[in-house]
């Protein structure tokens, strides 16, 4: 019988261990769900705090230096968003250059307007590798994806 209670107090307290595992786990889970709501919470204050101030309204000067700290990277955004919307209209503005004559030609040109050449590249010629079934040009020596010669 000593070894039946020997096994009964070491499942008991693998039990123990496992429910306190638990349990514990339950309190972290609750604990972060209740940290996330305080920081949407202060989120909140703070976009407030941020159009009082933008309205005029006084601040301490803790708040104030804050409040310059959000406004030098709310710049740092519009000018990274000026940037990112030049980009894009350079790009959708750009034409098709054709490789004959090199004259600039509008965008869904199929022939060049100055020589007449096609505008739409040659298919790139493909072959598959032995090996491992990676596609590569036509010229290639050796498989990019597993290193097989090809003969």
């Amino acid at each position: 019988m000593s070894l039946f209670n020997t096994l009964n107090t070491i499942a008991k307290s693998i039990g123990d261990v496992t429910n306190d595992a638990i349990e514990g786990n339950n309190i972290n889970t609750k604990l972060n769900k209740e940290k996330a709501e305080i920081a949407n919470i202060l989120a909140e204050v703070g976009e407030i705090y941020y159009e009082e101030y933008k309205n005029g309204a006084q601040v301490n000067d803790v708040v104030m230096d804050l409040m310059k700290k959000v406004d030098a990277h709310a710049e740092i955004i519009k000018n990274l968003e000026n940037q990112r919307k030049g980009l894009n209209e350079r790009n959708q503005n750009r034409g098709v250059k054709c490789n004959s004559c090199g004259c600039e030609n509008g965008e869904g040109n199929k022939f060049c307007k100055e020589c007449g050449s096609s505008l739409i590249p040659e298919p790139v010629q493909m072959k598959t590798c032995p090996s491992c079934g990676a596609n590569m040009e036509n010229e290639s020596v050796f498989c990019g994806d597993c290193g097989t010669k090809i003969e």
